[in-house]
């Protein structure tokens, strides 16, 4: 494994400088270019707007050739930054083309549209576009073009995070360009189209990106490391046009490492994308330069390089003004990494505060802001629907025109018989109108309604996810307890998404400490205790005072409630019942230490209990009187079985009659298993588990560990 060298401080500070000079070196030249060829550009500009303007006034050729020249003038208005020209010429475009029949014309006018409102963030008006678009170049079977407008949705899509649509237009995108393109060697299947190449695969290795973001999210970390490493890997090829998907993917590859604890290989990959986000001019650059610096100081913070992390961490402040969301979660996680590593809890603990305040309000102030687009587009959607209504009310009108000319020669003498059709038509559109009104405003509703739902669930879903991401982080991997004892097993089954339970496995000074946790509580509170235990736990065992379990159960007491800052009058209910094993790995000598959680020991087919002391972690803040953490020692043998859990297991609700399992149904499972392997037994406790609950929900958090000597 490549381990990446420390940056000296010497080093940092001529890269800040050198950096610094670069940058203002550049933005002087700049400035000095602008300058150079500011009145010859804004003279040709002009130049140009009032050549076309000219030609217009006198234009005698094809409506389809004006209708071409409107759409030219107006992205000649936009660049100008002269938005409300630029609409005027587009909508006489539109008009043209409606009034024509140019379906070419209007689909490049409703495209510079999407394009427009796609810039100005109002992407659901950009969609609106987009997708008028998209019907003309299906009417027109004009499939080039209608990659592009797949192209554009799929990155509107993206923009706002709506997962459903990312993935249903990039699959549209995929399956369009798949007949003239080999999707997986991205080389044309059809010759004709190798002027399109650099496109092209532009287009299908985006797709497949924003393909495997939507579909990837929820997924194990190693299905989602396979996919963007192979994606890293398929875009090593010459066109400029795929430099930024090999960036992200780089950076999503990096993420992921970091995630499953593996810096050293997280470096290697962000390394590249802060490299070429820093030196290469492209949409976006800034944000990724911003996201690789703060999970490089993340990666150097896990690694206890300080030195290296806090230097990247400050070259944030350069890059700040352009975070996104996401890259400044990522800034708060290397700042709780940098203080966590430090042994600065307090402080990691009050960022993580911090950054909870911060989500809270960017949620609040982009569900305002994109309440008040959703209005403006249906408004527009609307409109549009009431002119298709008015228009088949013309049209409507203009057949019993028609008809009342052809009766003009009965006239006299069927003239009352036609006074009575009229009326009773009349009356009938106006019926029709009326509840077609009615419907529309209580579809309007509804749908506004329902938009409200699914953007709370999906904002509360993100949450729990980012916080499940940081525990999944935290813990160790549940088979690392297989690695020294191969008869082994963990369950562990969280109520929801994270949990208040959790295992805690180390090696360390030639012995294995073995840890069950159960916090009092499940959910997104407990999993804080849980995430704080770990930590803690991670940083205690290291120091040399520390010689037994028992030791480290005071030590984590005394942490717990110091962090928490409780006093008598709170009785607060935060705290942890756990129990700990220390296994000596050359004389087997095991001590156990227990707050409130048994330990069960079968010896020769003979069970003891340690029941442990009565008190818990962090609930017995100023009763002096409170009884210490002891250890129990014993010389374990071949063919011992050590086994801990959690309250979950007994106390779920189940079975026949829907009562509690109860911990006299775990001894007499264990009494009838435990001369089984650890793997089968895994099986059967799992499966007794889930047997027992049934279609009951389960009410707790589940934690069952069997060590094999």
């Amino acid at each position: 494994m490549q381990q990446h060298i420390v940056v000296p401080k010497w080093t940092m500070i001529f890269n800040s400088y050198r950096r610094i000079s670069v940058t203002l070196i550049f933005r002087i030249f700049v400035v000095f270019v602008n300058s150079c060829i500011f009145c010859t550009s804004f003279t040709a500009q002009a130049s140009n707007i009032d050549s076309l303007e000219n030609v217009l006034a006198s234009f005698k050729g094809s409506n389809l050739e004006k209708g071409n020249l409107l759409i030219d003038l107006s992205n000649i208005y936009w660049r100008s930054g002269d938005t409300v020209k630029m609409k005027a010429s587009i909508l006489d475009a539109i008009n043209l083309a409606q009034k024509e029949g140019l379906e070419h014309v209007e689909k490049r006018a409703y495209t510079s549209l999407g394009n427009y409102y796609s810039t100005a963030q109002d992407y659901y008006l950009a969609h609106f576009y987009y997708k008028k678009a998209e019907k003309l170049c299906i009417m027109l079977n004009d499939t080039e073009y209608l990659c592009t407008i797949y192209f554009s949705l799929l990155r509107s899509f993206m923009f706002i995070e709506d997962h459903l649509n990312m993935l249903f237009y990039a699959d549209k995108l995929l399956e369009t360009i798949s007949e003239w393109y080999d999707i997986e060697t991205l080389i044309p299947i059809d010759s004709t189209k190798i002027n399109l190449n650099d496109r092209m695969q532009r287009y299908i290795v985006t797709a497949q990106y924003y393909k495997g973001v939507a579909t990837l999210s929820n997924e194990i970390p190693q299905d989602r490391l396979d996919f963007f490493i192979g994606l890293f890997q398929k875009t090593n090829i010459p066109n400029e046009g795929l430099l930024e998907m090999r960036i992200v993917s780089a950076i999503e590859c990096g993420n992921i490492y970091a995630q499953i604890n593996q810096p050293r290989k997280a470096l290697q990959y962000l390394h590249f994308a802060r490299e070429h986000s820093e030196f290469y001019l492209m949409p976006g650059s800034v944000k990724y330069l911003s996201t690789a610096n703060a999970l490089i100081a993340e990666a150097y913070a896990k690694l206890n390089q300080m030195d290296s992390a806090i230097y990247y961490i400050n070259q944030l402040g350069e890059t700040q003004l352009f975070f996104d969301h996401f890259a400044y979660s990522l800034h708060y996680r290397a700042r709780i990494a940098i203080e966590t590593a430090k042994g600065n809890y307090q402080k990691a603990f009050e960022i993580q505060k911090e950054f909870f305040f911060f989500t809270d309000s960017i949620s609040k102030a982009e569900k305002s802001e994109d309440m008040a687009r959703m209005k403006n587009w249906q408004e527009l959607e609307q409109k549009d629907l009431e002119n298709e209504f008015l228009q088949e009310e013309r049209q409507k009108q203009q057949k019993l025109i028609k008809i009342l000319t052809v009766a003009l020669i009965l006239i006299f003498a069927l003239f009352p018989l036609i006074i009575i059709f009229y009326r009773k038509t009349t009356k009938k559109n106006s019926e029709l109108q009326k509840e077609h009104t009615e419907k529309d405003k209580l579809f309007s509703v509804m749908s506004l309604q329902k938009d409200d739902i699914e953007r709370k669930n999906r904002d509360i879903s993100d949450s729990i996810n980012y916080a499940k991401r940081i525990q999944t982080s935290i813990l160790p991997p549940s088979d690392i307890l297989e690695v020294t004892f191969p008869d082994s097993f963990i369950y562990f089954a969280p109520r929801g998404e994270v949990s208040g339970d959790f295992y805690w496995v180390t090696e360390i000074k030639g012995k294995l400490l073995c840890c069950c946790a159960d916090g009092i509580g499940h959910g997104v509170p407990g999993a804080f205790m849980s995430m704080i235990g770990a930590t803690l736990l991670n940083d205690i065992v290291k120091r040399p005072e520390i010689l037994s379990p028992a030791d480290i159960l005071t030590r984590l007491d005394f942490e717990i409630t110091s962090l928490l800052q409780k006093n008598i009058e709170e009785h607060s209910q935060e705290g942890l019942d756990m129990s700990i094993v220390e296994i000596d790995l050359q004389t087997y000598k095991i001590k156990i230490a227990s707050a409130k959680r048994p330990v069960y020991l079968y010896s020769n087919d003979e069970l003891t209990v340690y029941k442990g002391v009565r008190r818990s972690i962090g609930d017995q803040i100023s009763d002096y009187n409170a009884p210490p953490f002891v250890n129990i020692e014993y010389v374990g043998k071949p063919n011992d079985k050590i086994y801990l859990f959690s309250d979950g297991y007994a106390d779920q609700f189940g079975g026949p009659h829907g009562k509690k399992l109860m911990i006299s149904a775990v001894k007499q499972m264990l009494d009838e298993i435990h001369h089984k392997p650890m793997k089968e037994q895994f099986g059967i406790i799992k499966n007794n588990f889930l047997n027992w609950k049934n279609t009951q929900e389960q009410v707790d958090d589940v934690v069952f560990i069997g060590i094999g000597l």
